[in-house]
């Protein structure tokens, strides 16, 4: 029902299945801008955009007549699709993705992007459902905090190591609202202060 932050995982699918035809259900947020038009080049994948998730909930079921569906963390296209018997896999991009996966149904399978995200999924609810872990293409060991100290990291960015660092980590995009957040930014009374602007 959305491509979440997953175009390239539906691309890969697409790819890998050229005589199936795949729908993405998104909603109109900054991600549609970003990803539909590489989405719709793919020969066999269609965009439909709406407005709100009860539309596209009500579209999705009135088309849909396949055994699994991926979905995020809709509870209401949880309920509707399973009523329909159609099996839902629910993908996990980041352990952040987490905290409400008791608000909603558990879906039938997992989808999981890294290991990590794997473990952090059976922590919560165990293995059942049962987790697949797709690549991703995402190196662990980059992201490991004990790979590489402060005082590197420092002096490859070229910051002082008395500079007080604000990282933002993010798609360049006005629904993120990087403007008020450099005019913040400006107004800390804060010495050496240093704003890294990672898109």
């Amino acid at each position: 029902l959305s491509t979440g932050g997953m175009p390239a995982l539906i691309a890969l699918e697409a790819a890998n299945r050229p005589e199936t035809d795949i729908h993405v259900y998104v909603l109109r947020d900054y991600r549609c801008y970003v990803h539909q038009e590489q989405l719709e080049a793919l020969r066999n994948v269609s965009v439909h955009l709406f407005d709100n998730n009860v539309k596209a909930l009500e579209s999705a079921i009135m088309r849909l007549d396949v055994p699994l569906v991926v979905q995020h963390d809709t509870a209401l296209a949880t309920n509707a699709l399973r009523q329909k018997g159609i099996k839902i896999a629910r993908m996990v991009h980041s352990t952040f993705s987490l905290s409400d996966l008791l608000l909603v149904p558990l879906p039938d399978h997992f989808i999981a992007t890294t290991p990590l995200v794997k473990d952090e999924i059976e922590q919560e609810v165990g293995t059942q459902p049962p987790i697949t872990v797709v690549n991703t293409a995402v190196d662990e060991n980059r992201f490991n905090p004990d790979l590489y100290d402060k005082a590197y990291c420092r002096q490859r960015l070229g910051l002082h190591k008395d500079d007080f660092v604000i990282l933002h980590l993010g798609i360049w995009n006005h629904n993120k609202n990087q403007n008020d957040m450099i005019r913040i930014f400006n107004q800390l009374e804060i010495p050496r202060k240093r704003l890294l602007l990672v898109g």
